[in-house]
């Protein structure tokens, strides 16, 4: 949702007590709004935009593609991989933070004008999304 294709499995923690009791992910960290950023396969080629992530979501032939998954594949992925029982409500408390968090970069001097100017459309973008996968109906998942 705000546009970071750079999460690989160093983005991601666990926290744990004890042998192995009540495993659980720890919070986000390392994240960055990667989709900002242009690059060139060649010194005279054209700017391109990296819409791709670092690992695909679903491992085997389920997903062989990279790219930013449609909600209801990030809502399935919640439901059947992270074990997210509500996932839609995930996202709504998510797209609820990053609102929060545009609208006091917005006002803080701290942050480069151009840096919040090139982050904001796709953080928008983040919360269209977010408002889309709100939209989906429920599927059963395989294991059901």
């Amino acid at each position: 949702m705000v546009g970071n294709g750079d999460a690989h499995l160093k983005s991601f923690g666990v926290l744990y007590q004890g042998v192995a009791d009540h495993i659980r992910l720890a919070p986000m960290f390392g994240v960055v709004t990667t989709q900002i950023y242009r690059y060139q396969r060649s010194p005279s080629g054209s700017e391109l935009e990296d819409n791709t992530l670092a690992l695909r979501l679903f491992a085997g032939p389920i997903s062989l593609s990279k790219i930013y998954p449609l909600p209801e594949e990030l809502l399935r992925f919640g439901r059947e991989v992270c074990q997210v029982r509500q996932p839609v409500e995930a996202l709504a408390q998510i797209a609820q933070a990053m609102s929060e968090a545009l609208h006091v970069a917005r006002s803080d001097a701290r942050i480069p004008r151009r840096l919040l100017e090139q982050a904001a459309p796709v953080w928008e973008s983040g919360l269209r999304y977010a408002r889309d996968a709100a939209a989906q109906k429920p599927k059963p998942s395989k294991a059901q």
